[in-house]
């Protein structure tokens, strides 16, 4: 995953590894996960196609996640944390190391 972002950021696909194959999963969920540098501040989870999180079709057995941002996402600049997790039919969950990911202001 890349290491830096920009406030405002629209479209940056951020790609996070569970490093289990998912090739015959039966999945009920993805989403991933984002902690601002602000400890008060809420996590922003983003679930499913209509969030644009997915699993990657050309990396399924390396379990790659892909996240597409939005403007809303990254509203702080700072060291943020993001994390993916994928929830199986039986209720079964895996999730990927956190990643930090530095958030910068353009000027």
């Amino acid at each position: 995953m890349s290491t830096t972002a920009y406030v405002g950021d629209v479209g940056r696909v951020l790609r996070l590894q569970t490093r289990q194959d998912l090739t015959t999963a039966v999945v009920a969920t993805t989403e991933v996960r984002l902690k601002p540098p602000d400890p008060s501040a809420a996590t922003k989870v983003r679930t499913g196609t209509a969030e644009r999180v997915s699993i990657n079709a050309t990396n399924i057995t390396d379990g790659w996640i892909e996240y597409t941002t939005i403007g809303a996402d990254f509203d702080e600049a700072g060291a943020w944390h993001v994390q993916a997790r994928v929830t199986f039919s039986d209720g079964d969950q895996i999730a990927t190391a956190i990643a930090d990911l530095e958030v910068k202001v353009l000027i």
